[in-house]
């Protein structure tokens, strides 16, 4: 008896490479920069350090959120 040869891995068929290929490409659109991104990427954004925040309590923590998410208290959406 003879043994039956071991299968070969099927490997799916790898298209050929494009020569044309960028000019297919569409072109990438720059969006025009904001102008508080200068801003937002700057020290200055951020004046507070970390180890002031972790002296806070749990009542400045919420304020915090508060004001950074929705500005002042009574203007809270949401119901807790």
């Amino acid at each position: 008896m003879t043994e039956p040869p071991d299968p070969t891995p099927v490997t799916p068929a790898l298209p050929p490479a494009a020569a044309g290929s960028s000019a297919t490409k569409k072109p990438k659109v720059r969006r025009r920069r904001q102008g508080t991104a200068h801003f937002h990427l700057s020290s200055r954004a951020v004046d507070i350090s970390v180890a002031e925040v972790l002296h806070w309590d749990e009542r400045r923590c919420r304020e915090f959120v508060i004001e950074a998410r929705w500005g002042a208290l009574d203007r809270i959406r949401c119901p807790h």
